[in-house]
């Protein structure tokens, strides 16, 4: 449609105030549209100078292309580009992203205008030729169902695929955007090779027919499948994530696992010794007895600090009953105090049914591994890391708490750790929070279980002793 019309009173053209709402629904809100999901597909908040400034430059890439008459598919390459370089320097986004979320933004646009195209070539075109009045509203009103049928697919992606799109690889990422960018420039040439082209009036029917013969329901049908292709495709997508985040899982896992059983192998060694210099105790009780009835103190206190020494090498620094979490927690106790981090433990194990030694350690793991990052962001006197365990009834709370940046105001996204720590808690029917607030992180991890089962050892360590100290 043309955006003036012929006023049979005077026999001039002049423009309506009605040309202006389809150009501020095509030119304007719908590029602010476009920054504004292109954003929130980039994870990048929204802002309005953002949304003008990428308006005016389409504005400027839409008229050079009415100028020069840019064929649709080198339009929509260029349309790619503006997008995507917008994205890489004025959102900060790598080029991979940038151009694959603009790659699936102008392909939704295509479709939707495609789709919007053949309406108004097939429904909307031969009533206004029919009721003259209805002319100056009918372009504002394609032009508010193209905005408003591609902010609907942009939300209906936004919520349904865009999780998997935050942690797509690159081989995933092309296998998306292959297929979107062949589905847009046919949706393009489709609507240079079918609309483009010039359009007469039947003066007999007053119905516009095309200069060449169309068949409307076959390209409905191609429109209507293009569409549904891309939300086929994103389906695929968002599967092939989940299988590689699966296997991105297990694979993390089967290393815990490999990693926690040689923990437990050092673990039952320590306690095997343990074990050994209990059967001796009284042997060395008789020499200590013998040395002093012998009058020879000196060698009495000799003997006394070596065996000192030796049973400071049996125990752990943090000791909770459990042979595979104390040696894991004396392990993650050594990493933390060489980066300064005050460490204190208050906890209970309880023996859950079904929780096995390997369970725990993927837990405590994980959450000591997150904890020890997040402390390495603040100063060192502000870094710590607090253990601590109540036990009511059948259920049985696990918080651990630890400092992080201030400046950290949201929940950050979950990563592979905190995922495995889900998979334990899903396992077992637990529950997991997460809060964070004035610099402080804290995972409460929430276990239900008979309360027969339990049989929890409290810690107590010389590290608790400081950490009290400290706080």
């Amino acid at each position: 449609m043309d955006w003036r019309f012929w006023d049979m009173a005077d026999g001039a053209y002049f423009l309506q105030w009605q040309i202006a709402i389809p150009n501020l629904l095509g030119n304007l809100c719908l590029p602010i549209i476009v920054v504004y999901f292109f954003c929130q597909y980039c994870g990048v908040s929204f802002k309005w100078r953002r949304g003008l400034c990428y308006a005016a430059l389409y504005c400027c890439l839409f008229g050079a292309e009415m100028v020069w008459k840019i064929p649709g598919s080198l339009g929509l390459l260029l349309e790619i580009c503006l997008l995507a370089c917008f994205g890489r320097f004025g959102l900060k986004r790598k080029w991979g992203i940038a151009a694959a979320m603009a790659i699936l933004i102008l392909s939704v646009l295509s479709v939707t205008s495609s789709v919007v195209r053949w309406f108004d070539y097939r429904v909307a075109a031969p009533f206004v030729i029919r009721h003259t009045d209805w002319i100056p509203p009918s372009d504002a009103v394609r032009e508010l169902v193209k905005v408003a049928l591609a902010a609907g697919l942009f939300v209906l992606i936004l919520h349904e695929f865009m999780s998997c799109m935050v942690v797509t690889g690159r081989l995933a990422l092309l296998q998306l955007v292959i297929p979107a960018l062949f589905i847009a420039m046919m949706e393009r040439v489709l609507q240079d090779s079918v609309y483009g082209r010039g359009m007469v009036v039947d003066h007999e029917t007053l119905e516009m027919i095309p200069d060449f013969q169309i068949h409307y329901g076959e390209i409905l049908f191609l429109q209507v499948f293009a569409g549904l292709c891309l939300l086929a495709v994103l389906l695929v997508h968002q599967r092939i994530v989940k299988m590689l985040r699966s296997q991105e899982r297990m694979r993390l896992l089967e290393q815990q696992t490999a990693a926690q059983e040689v923990y437990m192998q050092e673990a039952k060694a320590r306690y095997g010794q343990t074990r050994s210099f209990r059967h001796d105790i009284r042997n060395h009780m008789t020499v200590l007895a013998e040395l002093l009835k012998a009058d020879r103190p000196g060698e009495a206190l000799e003997y006394l600090s070596d065996m000192k020494a030796f049973l400071e090498g049996l125990s752990w620094p943090v000791q909770t009953g459990n042979a595979a979490v104390d040696a894991l927690m004396g392990s993650k106790l050594s990493a933390a105090r060489q980066r300064k981090i005050v460490f204190g433990c208050e906890i209970k194990l309880p023996e859950i049914e079904g929780m096995k030694d390997i369970d725990w350690c993927i837990v405590l793991a994980n959450s000591m591994d997150n904890a020890i990052k997040a402390c390495e962001a603040c100063e060192e006197g502000e870094r710590f890391i607090r253990l601590s365990g109540r036990q009511k009834g059948n259920l049985y709370l696990l918080s651990i708490e630890n400092s992080c940046s201030r400046e950290i105001n949201k929940m950050p996204e979950e990563g592979i750790g905190l995922s495995n720590i889900r998979f334990v808690m899903e396992k077992q029917g637990g529950a997991m929070e997460k809060t964070v607030l004035e610099g402080i992180y804290r995972l409460n991890l929430l276990f239900v279980h008979t309360p027969s089962h339990i049989a929890g050892f409290a810690c107590n360590t010389a590290v608790n002793q400081k950490r009290e100290e400290k706080f």
